[in-house]
């Protein structure tokens, strides 16, 4: 059993009267309807860098892209600009992009800096999760032990 295999019908808190959105990176809009082909193919490249079909150093054409998704260079540089700033993707002046040759020293502080984040979100879900929720997980837990 999982968390996943959680039944969804836990009581709900009250909504906040002005609740923020924030909207995610790794993923495409929750809204279909609103992503850009900027955000498409955001992803799209995304996806290929992390399965390694785009390995470290292979170059990123602008050209070719556009014209391998049928679009425009400007949606192509957009998403290059993103990927850059995600630290997938490397730029450099006059000499296009090329996918990213992280360090060892700069994956080991990726890979601390997640996991510092991923224990702050545990303990604010922890702080704001109702004494059901608590229950269920506990239950979860010691499943999962034996």
């Amino acid at each position: 059993m999982s968390l996943d295999d959680l039944p969804t019908g836990a009581p709900q808190r009250p909504a906040p009267e002005a609740e923020t959105v924030v909207r995610r990176v790794d993923r495409a809009s929750s809204y279909p309807d609103k992503i850009t082909r900027a955000e498409e193919l955001r992803l799209q490249l995304a996806d290929e860098i992390v399965r390694g079909a785009l390995p470290p150093g292979a170059a990123l054409d602008e050209t070719d892209i556009a014209r391998r998704f049928n679009v425009s260079r400007t949606p192509v540089r957009e998403a290059l600009r993103q990927l850059a700033a995600s630290g997938l993707v490397d730029t450099r002046a006059h000499r296009g992009a090329v996918v990213a040759r992280p360090s060892i020293e700069r994956l080991t502080g990726m890979f601390e800096a997640m996991a510092e984040l991923e224990a702050l979100c545990a303990g604010l879900a922890a702080e704001r999760m109702l004494p059901i929720e608590r229950h269920r997980l506990e239950a979860v837990h010691e499943e999962l032990r034996c």
